[in-house]
């Protein structure tokens, strides 16, 4: 079965509550994505793509490769958290190694960019997007 990387996420972003022009509750466009190191083609990174809040895309993710989810402008803080405690490791392999495996999930903001209600986007500045990276392990056990 699948399991999950990430329980309870908990995103926050401090120029949400230090900057005037955006929203508290909106983190923006950006990306999220999820690596495996050393992954063989057995190993999966998935999200239930009807998960996902609409203009949210995912791409990758199969057969060792990383998964790329990219947020768009209008993505909440809510909607963050929920996408990062929906994404799943799994290996599809009957002839798989078990051991620990480490799994990084990088979740860049996007150069903080929302909408503005109108036809627009405001930015809260900032010459490049930033990021986040969180590691964490899992340990795979065989069964025969």
């Amino acid at each position: 079965p699948a399991t999950a990387i990430i329980t309870s996420a908990n995103v926050g972003d401090v120029d949400l509550g230090t900057t005037d022009a955006l929203d508290s509750t909106v983190f923006g466009g950006g990306t999220i994505t999820v690596s495996i190191g050393s992954a063989d083609a057995s190993e999966q990174l998935t999200i239930d793509a009807s998960s996902l809040p609409t203009g949210v895309t995912q791409s990758g993710g199969t057969n060792g490769a990383n998964l790329v989810i990219t947020l768009d402008n209008d993505t909440t803080v809510a909607e963050v958290n929920a996408i990062l405690d929906a994404i799943r490791y799994s290996t599809n392999s009957d002839t798989f190694t078990g051991g620990e495996r480490t799994i990084t999930t990088t979740l860049s903001d996007g150069n903080n960019v929302q909408p503005d209600g109108g036809t627009g986007t405001v930015n809260a500045g900032g010459p490049a997007p930033l990021s986040k990276m969180l590691t964490s392990k899992i340990t795979v056990v065989e069964k025969n």
